[in-house]
């Protein structure tokens, strides 16, 4: 089996560089009603959601005791 055909097999997940927008990261893709879709849009878009996010599990590691 050449090189550029042979399939990973399982091991370590990739690794991904830290840092909003990080290339190669894994994307995640959701419906919305057409006004949430339009305010989100109005306040950044992906960087604004992205930012949300990190907020919100920031929000909860520290309510879980992880601390940050």
């Amino acid at each position: 089996m050449s090189a550029t055909t042979e399939k990973r097999g399982p091991g370590r997940p990739r690794k991904y560089p830290v840092g909003a927008g990080t290339d190669g990261a894994p994307r995640i893709t959701l419906r919305m009603a057409p006004d949430l879709f339009e305010w989100v849009q109005e306040h950044g878009g992906a960087e604004f959601v992205r930012q949300v996010l990190q907020r919100e599990q920031d929000r909860m590691r520290r309510e879980a005791g992880e601390g940050v």
